[in-house]
């Protein structure tokens, strides 16, 4: 490994610094929340939930709905009775939670 990336795998396993990665992917995950409450129907049968898991040195937040991919980034919509095409934008909901906290995206 060359410098850089030693210096950033001890900083990576440092206690606090995996404390605050949690941290933060709780609070994008809070967000992603009320961004998902905005859409969110409770009659459709299908929760939009979102959780946070935790592996070695990162934090992950996830979005989790049985039409995951779709309902994220958009699909095409094909009307049944006319064979019209309409694209459906995703809500990006994630991203949006992420860009907001400052992050990636």
């Amino acid at each position: 490994m060359n410098g850089q990336k030693v210096v950033n795998h001890i900083v990576s396993h440092v206690e606090g610094v995996k404390r605050a990665v949690h941290h933060e992917a709780e609070d994008v995950a809070d967000l992603a929340d009320a961004i998902a409450d905005t859409y969110r129907d409770p009659t459709d049968g299908k929760e939009t939930r979102i959780s946070v898991t935790k592996g070695d040195v990162d934090s992950f937040v996830n979005l989790e709905h049985p039409a995951v991919i779709p309902r994220e980034f958009g699909w095409e919509y094909v009307n049944p009775n006319t064979g019209e095409r309409k694209w459906v934008e995703g809500k990006y909901t994630l991203q949006r939670a992420a860009m907001t906290r400052g992050g990636y995206g």
